[in-house]
This record gives structure tokens, sequence and C-alpha cells, in this order.
């Protein structure tokens, strides 16, 4: 695993500010093995801390802060 100092490093770049932890599936996870999506077929579901919708590269980590706007702020 990663020590917490790698962890907070990585999570600066992300528009979450943060890396994704086990939590932050679990919960799609079992919504979609649930009966209440039953009728749910053929969905991608992502779970990206807001990359996708920033269109930010999952390497991010190797460019500075300051080169992606903040969101939610």
């Amino acid at each position: 695993g990663l020590s917490a100092e790698e962890r907070k490093h990585r999570g600066v770049n992300l528009p979450l500010e943060r890396i994704g932890e086990p939590d932050d599936l679990a919960g799609a996870a079992a919504f979609l093995a649930s009966d209440d999506a039953r009728y749910i077929t053929g969905h991608c579901l992502v779970i990206d801390g807001g990359m996708l919708a920033q269109q930010r590269s999952a390497t991010v980590d190797i460019y500075p802060p300051s080169r992606f706007p903040k969101i939610g702020k």
C-alpha cells in the first residue's frame, strides 16, 4: 500500500483532492448487486473522483496542481 504521505501527494492533483478508497466503491457495488438495480443493464458506472468530468488523465499526478482548475471552490 501507499504511505500516508504518498496518498496525500497523489491526491493533490485529483478533482476531489484525494485518492479513492474501497468505501468509495462499496455503495455503488452494493446498489448494482441489489434488487434496486434489477433493470440496469449495460451501464458503465464511472467512479473516478471527477477525473472524467474534467477529462483528466490518470497520470495527472505528474503535473503540478496549478495546471488544473479546482472544482467546487
